[in-house]
Formats: C-alpha cells, structure tokens, sequence
C-alpha cells in the first residue's frame, strides 16, 4: 500500500512540475497554408538566390538575402509539418506506470 500511494504522489508531483508541451504552435501566429503553388515560388525563389553572383553585392544586401533565405525555409519547414503527436514526460510516465502496475 505504501508502495501505490510513494508512486501516486511522485506522480502527481511531476504532473505538476513539468510543464505540458503538447501544442507545437508557440501561440502568436496562426499556421498558414501554403499551397503548391505558393511553395514552388519559395523553392524558385531560394535556387534564384543560390545562383546569384554573392561576391558582387554589398555586405547589407547579404545580410537581407540571408535572412530572406532563412524565413523561406522555415515557411516550408512549417508546412512540411503535418502535425503529430506530441507526448510530455510526464505522460509517459503515466504509461509505464501503468504498464508496470498492470
């Protein structure tokens, strides 16, 4: 008995201790869609910059092509996510708990 009842409050203790991690979305932004279309143009976008003579442009226009490249890949980052699931620890343990006590 005492055994259940040291694993039921370490249980509840990490319930409440660890945060949960189950939204992939940090909030602010809503997801947008991209479609086929809109993706090709990103991927023409980012071979159009990798082709570019870089030696020749200034060290701002650089900067900006970097953090345009580095933006166009993180959109298709996000829309090659198809969402998933998500487990925090604390689930998890949850599981094999139960698993074990089963």
């Amino acid at each position: 008995m005492k055994k259940i009842s040291t694993i039921l409050f370490f249980t509840i203790f990490l319930m409440m201790a660890i945060p949960s991690s189950s939204f992939a979305n940090n909030g602010n932004q809503p997801k947008q869609e991209l479609t086929q279309e809109m993706i090709d143009a990103k991927v023409q976008r980012i071979e159009e910059i990798h082709q570019m003579d870089l030696k020749s442009l200034s060290r701002s226009e650089k900067k900006a092509l970097k953090k345009e490249v580095r933006a166009i890949e993180k959109d298709l980052a996000v829309a090659a996510d198809k969402g998933g699931l998500y487990l925090s620890t604390t689930a998890i343990i949850i599981i094999l708990l139960i698993i074990i006590i089963l």
